[in-house]
């Protein structure tokens, strides 16, 4: 029960700081976190979760949360959401292992799938302390990755029918 205590204050220490202090990259995987452990407690809650079997609750959980985190890696300018998408995507293979094996030893099983969030947290924290580094530096810290429709200005037409 202390393991779980600590877990929650980690992930609401993480989320906070992510959330008060981060860019919105930050804030978003942020909210993307805590709102998969709500509906991960939320769908576990009604029974004793032993890990012998596959939790297909929790993997649906764990994929949309790697959606979430895919979109942000390939959107923001930051370096730690690919970590954080990497890390959390062991989770979603354990997952799919144990669906395919279910002699996987259910401590194995419930150490791989729910460890990674661990890394998935130090990395936001992580993430979050160099973006106020960045700002405190430059001033600025644009969150989003320029695409080419922002880095290309449109020219006017000198061709024929041109004004």
């Amino acid at each position: 029960m202390a393991v779980i205590i600590g877990f929650f204050l980690y992930l609401l220490a993480v989320c906070g700081y992510a959330i008060w202090r981060g860019g919105a990259p930050e804030r978003l995987a942020a909210v993307a976190c805590l709102l998969a452990t709500a509906a991960t407690v939320a769908g576990t809650l009604p029974r004793e979760n032993d890990f012998e079997a596959a939790e297909f609750e929790v993997l649906a959980i764990d994929l949309v949360l790697l959606a979430a985190l895919l979109v942000i890696a390939l959107k923001a300018n930051r370096f730690w959401p690919i970590f954080a998408t990497a890390s959390h995507s062991i989770a979603v293979a354990v997952h799919l292992a144990k669906a395919a094996n279910p002699v996987l030893v259910g401590p194995v099983y419930a150490f791989a799938s729910s460890g990674t969030s661990l890394v998935v947290l130090l990395v936001l924290w992580v993430g979050t302390m160099r973006h106020r580094r960045r700002l405190r530096i430059h001033g600025s810290d644009p969150p989003w990755a320029a695409t080419s429709r922002h880095l290309t200005k449109r020219r006017p037409s000198s061709g024929p029918g041109a004004s």
